[in-house]
């Protein structure tokens, strides 16, 4: 197995592949005045929080990345939702370039907020207020400060890596 990053070739895909992504949780209620707002009041939430945990097996051959989005109630915001959706992911044994670990924690959360992103707009788009679009976010900035640490099949201890966006 190859030492580290170090020995990665960046020409070539990083040899990880994708099993499986799914929604875990997801949580929606509107705020609790909602029925008293006029017409056309935009669907706004404020900042939301997002985190991002991963998992990786004691042999660093498969592993998991979970993005959980959520809401501040304290903000009021005009929706309240909590989603959660997990990746499983493997390496490629007949293409092995990147490790495990550092697929973990950089890429395969910037894999995976898309589909959270898309999940938070078509569960919004079902309300009173119309969808809303979490902003683009660089999940690969705060899970560069703290690479995975947890091992599978265990309950992953999570990376709590968050970050803020606006709508």
């Amino acid at each position: 197995m190859r030492g580290g990053v170090k020995d990665m070739d960046r020409t070539k895909p990083p040899g990880i592949q994708v099993g499986q992504i799914f929604l875990e949780h997801v949580q929606f209620s509107h705020r609790e005045d909602f029925l008293s707002l006029p017409l056309g009041t935009q669907a706004v939430v404020g900042n939301v929080n997002v985190q991002v945990e991963t998992g990786i097996s004691p042999d660093s051959k498969t592993g998991l990345v979970r993005v959980q989005v959520w809401t501040i109630p304290e903000n009021k915001p005009i929706y309240n939702f909590r989603v959660s959706m997990t990746a499983l992911v493997a390496v490629d044994e007949s293409a092995r370039n990147m490790p495990m670990n550092t697929y973990l924690a950089g890429p395969g959360a910037a894999l995976l907020y898309p589909f959270v992103r898309q999940v938070v707009a078509d569960l919004t788009w079902r309300g009173r207020f119309g969808p809303v679009w979490l902003s683009p976010t660089n999940v690969l900035a705060p899970a560069s400060v703290a690479p995975p640490t947890a091992q599978l099949p265990a309950k992953p201890a999570p990376k709590r890596a968050k970050v803020r966006t606006r709508r």
